[in-house]
């Protein structure tokens, strides 16, 4: 069922803005969470009625509250996975901190024994047990009078449910990839080949049935074109409000401060390192480098940074405080690892900081390998000093330190870059229209 407003978008005034009820199947409750993936989510939907948004959260352990949490929210967990529901523990210990393994490390897991082999033959099957579609669930979708799903689950048990809510209810799906997960699945155990057959061949039958398949960028588009021979594919990249100060390519006489803002996972300390000794070597007057991530994530790492003098922890930094928070260092760094496995991830996706940084109107020096999703794109787009070789830093530190004009013409391309790709107002119409043509 629609609800019309009447709206005012760029001056344009538009009598009649049509709002259709939207199932959302998501990993998480979509509102009151900070996961780059939520905050994705959420800037394409913008200013869309909460009345509209109905939310599926695919958990799995350690969900608080099963089953129908409110009128708009319904929590799945291991319990309503199809066999799994009546054998596994619904809650499991997490540990503190994150997993940054050494090389020893990954040596000695390469080392596969009978029981990890085994392990990882049970982990790929089980993914294949679908969730129940409860009696709860369904009247829940019922009320929901859902007129489209808007889906980004991930794996099997995901895309299965997104296909079973569909066929049942018989409702048009979008579906939208954020990063390339079907690319790390079903990659490592002796089953996984024929596993693997089977879910790129369900998965290109699903796909090919969605109203309209969206990709995060748009070497995702061209990939998945010709991965899975579908046409109905849309670009819709992460997105953000225009901040209320403009960008003005002006560069400070001084060049010192540095800042990262971002997660320390998939082995971006290693990267960072590599800045830190690179900068430790560069005479700067009055050099800083602030790191801004999760106070769990920094604990892990901190030990590599000890002899860094220039170097300080602050905190954790809201997403709310971000903008404001870059505009007073002038280089911002940008950071991807150089582990070719971690490619098979992000090859293909644009990071939830790009957009963040393109807009605050200040120098960014992106390191990390050339055909990484985020590298690739500053470097296509000149908005950024790109280093895809490690032994580069130096020399493009100090190529942003001295050549103010090349830094000033890849400020106002950053700029517009991000009012054509990423400014929200105009990629939330588009979803609209996505929706509202479903």
């Amino acid at each position: 069922m629609f609800l019309s407003l009447d709206v005012k978008i760029d001056s344009y005034e538009i009598k009649s803005i049509m709002y259709r009820s939207i199932l959302i199947i998501h990993a998480s409750e979509l509102f009151g969470v900070e996961s780059s993936s939520d905050q994705t989510i959420r800037s394409f939907l913008g200013n869309y009625p909460k009345e509209k948004i109905f939310v599926i959260a695919c958990g799995e352990f350690n969900v608080k509250k099963y089953g129908l949490v409110s009128e708009h929210l319904f929590q799945l967990s291991i319990k309503d996975v199809k066999f799994l529901g009546k054998i596994l523990r619904t809650n499991r210990e997490i540990k503190n901190g994150i997993r940054l393994p050494s090389q020893d490390q990954k040596q000695a897991a390469q080392r596969k024994t009978v029981r990890q082999l085994l392990r990882k033959i049970l982990i790929d099957i089980t993914t294949l047990a679908p969730y129940v579609i409860s009696d709860e669930l369904e009247s829940f979708i019922r009320n929901s009078k859902a007129e489209v799903i808007y889906a980004d689950h991930t794996g099997y048990r995901g895309v299965e449910l997104a296909n079973s809510i569909a066929l049942r209810f018989n409702l048009p799906v979008v579906y939208h990839f954020l990063d390339d997960w079907p690319n790390i699945i079903y990659t490592s155990s002796p089953i996984s080949i024929p596993l693997r057959t089977l879910f790129n061949y369900k998965l290109k039958k699903f796909l090919n049935k969605c109203h309209c398949v969206l990709c995060i960028s748009d070497v995702m588009k061209t990939e998945y074109g010709r991965r899975y021979q579908i046409k109905n594919l849309e670009v819709l990249m992460n997105c953000i409000e225009a901040p209320i100060y403009s960008p003005d390519n002006n560069i400070e006489d001084s060049i010192h401060s540095f800042v990262f803002a971002g997660s320390m996972t998939l082995h971006r300390d290693e990267t960072l390192l590599k800045i830190c000794e690179t900068l430790d070597n560069l005479k700067i007057d009055n050099k800083t480098l602030d790191i801004y991530c999760p106070i769990n994530h920094w604990e892990v790492v901190k030990f590599k940074f000890n002899n860094f003098s220039f170097v300080n922890f602050r905190g954790f930094l809201p997403h709310e405080d971000l903008m404001q928070t870059l505009k007073h260092y002038n280089v911002l760094l940008f950071v991807e690892s150089f582990d070719s496995e971690l490619l098979l991830y992000s090859k293909l996706s644009v990071s939830t900081r790009v957009p963040e940084y393109l807009s605050v109107g200040k120098i960014i020096l992106a390191v990390g390998p050339s055909d990484q999703g985020s590298i690739d794109y500053f470097s296509k787009l000149n908005t950024a000093f790109v280093v895809d070789n490690l032994a580069n830093i130096s020399d493009a530190i100090k190529l942003l330190i001295s050549d103010k004009e090349l830094a000033k013409e890849k400020i106002k391309n950053a700029k517009q870059v991000f009012l054509n790709n990423h400014e929200s107002s105009s990629q939330q119409r588009k979803f609209l229209k996505i929706i509202n043509e479903a």
